[in-house]
């Protein structure tokens, strides 16, 4: 919700937004996924979105049709569309970066990430299970699936559309070079200047059918909440993201000077395990341990500001998705002396090393330095040593291969629970292991693939149900995104978890 003036939207002016994890180190199509690409949705359009009210719009395509064994899936696009160069984005430009994220092989992929997001939505693409894009004519792109979907909408909201023929001419440079950037895209602002890993600013793009109300836009790194909080005070900034509670709650209280924008709680904040890395993992009763130690309670009322959090019973879903795949379940009570008698049950009463590792701030968790060194005070309490190392936004994910445990926010959207759950219980390869069961997987592949969606979300709720028993993650608690403003800037996006669009921002005249 956000504080909207009676005059309607204006054209014109610049905002910039600070973030404490929302900029990147590279564009590049491999490494789209995660809390880091707010920056790409500025510029990158997909072909369907999610809006401000939690509902799937059409954005590049503006008609879907899939048949009735869900195997053939038809989008038609938009006519006249055009990437920032003013080449044409036809079918055919479309279906090369759909083969871009469905085919290993395509010239198109680059080695900045693993395409996480391909993963998670159309399972590891071999001969026999890749998806397959085709143009039929201008306006026609046909997805063909090797099993069957009920719906790609939502997946689509994931997969940025790029300029295929700037990528393949510059491979290696196009996500960081900012002449490159500046023609690479499909959406509503044009990229101007990027300093990789710490800003990025754009400009809007005139005649986009969606046209930004903003002349220029410019997000700003800023990974510490306090002064995300004086920069828009200075008038530095004229928005910020995740403020810490006491600022947050100061805003709240000035509604005079400050407007807030505030999505659903759709994350899912969990502290994530890594088998590969410590076995101790592999024990029930020391993920159990850890979770009685951990006083979830007390962190979402210090660590988020009011109404942006509350304590969670499971991990991976959040509220927001279809209410039928999630279970009814209190969080793990606050219990030490519990947590201390299973960790000398399972052999541990001399105590356990852990790390952690995650960047000082999430989007949906506002003040996570400050709640780490909470969490590792209270683990110290049973006799865990918890060393916390802390990363920039874009090392993250890589870096978690290489630690015992991350607090993850997991976002959750219209359409994506299957692939969400596909992220901690069916994982690629390439990824560290986590607390799952064959039993599972073969679950989530179900809920994947069923057209039916109470059977889908019958099949993951189960799962979830399970996966709480067994403490496979340590839950925290569900967060929502929240952006403080000058009272003159109202309808920024805060929809996809806070991973949103800002072209229907505006600024009174």
């Amino acid at each position: 919700s956000s504080t909207t003036a009676p005059t309607g939207p204006a054209k014109g002016g610049q905002l910039v937004i600070v973030t404490g994890d929302g900029v990147g180190g590279t564009f590049a199509s491999s490494a789209s996924l995660g809390p880091h690409t707010v920056a790409h949705r500025q510029f990158l359009w997909t072909l369907y979105r999610e809006t401000n009210d939690y509902t799937i719009a059409p954005g590049l395509a503006e008609d879907y049709e899939v048949s009735p064994d869900g195997l053939t899936h038809t989008f038609r696009l938009r006519d006249g569309l055009t990437f920032h160069d003013g080449s044409p984005l036809t079918a055919r430009e479309v279906a090369e970066n759909l083969e871009m994220y469905f085919d290993p092989a395509s010239p198109l992929r680059d080695e900045a990430g693993i395409y996480l997001q391909v993963i998670l939505f159309f399972g590891f693409p071999t001969d026999e299970t890749k998806f397959v894009a085709e143009a039929v004519d201008d306006l026609t792109v046909v997805v063909r699936a090797p099993e069957p979907r009920p719906d790609l909408r939502g997946a689509m909201t994931n997969l940025y559309i790029y300029n295929p023929r700037v990528v393949e001419a510059h491979l290696d440079t196009y996500g960081t070079d900012v002449d490159l950037l500046a023609q690479v895209g499909s959406g509503p602002f044009r990229v101007t200047a990027f300093d990789p890993g710490k800003a990025v600013e754009f400009e809007r793009v005139d005649g986009f059918f969606e046209e930004a109300n903003l002349d220029r836009l410019r997000l700003q790194l800023v990974p510490d909440a306090a002064a995300r909080f004086l920069a828009l005070k200075s008038g530095d900034a004229q928005a910020a993201y995740a403020l810490s509670n006491p600022d947050w709650n100061a805003v709240l209280a000035d509604p005079s000077t400050w407007s807030t924008h505030v999505g659903q709680l759709d994350t899912n904040v969990f502290l994530s395990l890594n088998l590969d890395q410590e076995p101790a993992w592999a024990d029930e009763r020391v993920r159990k341990a850890v979770a009685y130690a951990t006083n979830r309670e007390a962190y979402v009322e210090a660590f988020w500001g009011q109404g942006l959090a509350e304590p969670a019973g499971f991990i991976a879903l959040a509220p927001g998705v279809d209410p039928r795949a999630l279970p009814d379940l209190a969080p793990p009570p606050y219990d030490p002396d519990e947590a201390r008698r299973l960790l000398e049950e399972a052999g541990y009463g001399d105590g356990l090393e852990l790390t952690v590792v995650d960047p000082a701030a999430f989007t949906n968790v506002p003040e996570l330095k400050a709640m780490l060194e909470a969490m590792a005070a209270d683990l110290a309490q049973v006799g865990i040593d918890l060393q916390i190392n802390l990363v920039d936004p874009g090392s993250w994910i890589p870096a978690t291969a290489e630690n015992d445990c991350s607090v993850v926010p997991y976002g959750n959207g219209v359409g994506v629970e299957a692939a969400v759950m596909s992220l901690y219980f069916n994982r690629s390869p390439r990824q560290y292991a986590t607390p799952t069961t064959d039993e599972w997987r073969a679950a989530v592949v179900a809920a994947r693939t069923a057209l039916d969606p109470a059977e889908s979300a019958e099949h993951l709720r189960g799962v979830l149900e399970e996966a709480a028993e067994a403490m496979a993650g340590i839950p925290i608690a569900f967060s929502g995104v929240g952006i403080a403003s000058r009272a003159d800037v109202h309808d920024l996006g805060v929809y996809h978890a806070g991973i949103a669009s800002h072209h229907t921002a505006w600024i009174e005249a």
